[in-house]
């Protein structure tokens, strides 16, 4: 994912929640005060066990600056989610 709209001095998270918890981030960045491009890349993965009952949500979190994936283009933007039942 390509994410932008990021600015410097600034703390970035993408979190994956369960239920409404936490379940762990896929992303964290922080800014250099000199940082001078508006985008980063995000490559993450995780498993979630789930009884599939679970709410699950993709989060992003800033220190109050707004961001967003990046959408102008398909490339950078891909979720897979694989089921499996035992």
């Amino acid at each position: 994912m390509l994410v932008a709209g990021l600015t410097a001095n600034m703390n970035y998270y993408i979190r994956l929640r369960k239920d409404g918890e936490i379940e762990s981030r896929l992303y964290y960045y922080a800014t250099p005060s000199g940082f001078n491009s508006a985008y980063d890349t995000l490559d993450s993965s995780m498993f979630v066990y789930s009884n599939g009952s679970n709410y699950i949500e993709i989060n992003g979190y800033s220190d109050g600056d707004d961001f967003y994936p990046y959408t102008y283009s398909d490339t950078y933007n891909q979720l897979t989610i694989e089921y499996i039942v035992e």
